[in-house]
């Protein structure tokens, strides 16, 4: 498969992003099935022709009560082509989707403590043989950092139990996927740094008189 692409974007008022992008594959592959004799089902990769993609996004920051609450946002509109054949059936397709979100980080307290808050939101999904439903994700986390470096943290993901659910009909073959498990996640993590950062370590030399080299604008 031969993949290009090509994005352009834009920051105006330093919390603010706009942007667009273009990708063009040639000869994609992808997993497909179908109904083979004797009523059986079969699952194979095949190429099958061409994809392109045209996506228009744009990205927001914004910073409140002195740094206790960060935001951030973003959402994209997302146009997809797919032209191609396998075994003499047309498998092409054009589907237009999007996707949002909002990620939120607290500081809780001056002494390590922070939560982060984070929700988004896809529609459906489509591929030569299957079509998704709408997806929905929420996640969270606190965690507290130590002087001594270390850092203990609690993270909750797919708090909304989404679970990756498929359907697909043709005038021959046509089938349903519903998953039953629950995919709600709990992890706790603890990290420690050890020696002296790097950006720790570029500060210190900058205070050795070094940005007297720097014009001040």
């Amino acid at each position: 498969m031969i993949y290009s692409d090509m994005n352009l974007s834009y920051r105006f008022l330093g919390d603010y992003m706009i942007g667009a992008s273009y990708s063009y594959g040639s000869d994609s592959f992808s997993e497909y099935r179908f109904l083979a004799e004797n009523n059986t089902t079969v699952s194979s990769v095949a190429n099958y022709g061409n994809e392109q993609s045209f996506s228009l996004y744009c990205n927001v920051e914004k910073v409140f009560f002195n740094g206790i609450w960060r935001m951030s946002l973003n959402a994209t509109a997302v146009y997809d082509r797919d032209q191609g054949t396998i075994d003499g059936q047309d498998v092409s397709y054009k589907i237009w989707g999007g996707e949002a979100g909002i990620r939120n980080i607290f500081k809780i307290s001056s002494s390590g403590i922070r939560a982060t808050l984070s929700y988004n939101y896809y529609t459906p999904l489509r591929g030569i043989s299957r079509v998704g439903h709408h997806k929905h994700l929420l996640s969270a986390s606190f965690s507290k950092e130590f002087k001594f470096g270390g850092t203990i943290s609690v993270d909750a993901f797919n708090l909304l139990n989404y679970r990756p659910a498929y359907h697909y009909n043709t005038e021959s073959y046509a089938y349903r996927e519903k998953p039953k498990y629950n995919n709600i996640s709990l992890q706790i993590r603890y990290t420690q740094k050890f020696g002296q950062s790097r950006v720790r370590g570029a500060q210190n030399r900058s205070n050795t008189n070094h940005l007297g080299r720097f014009k001040k604008n």
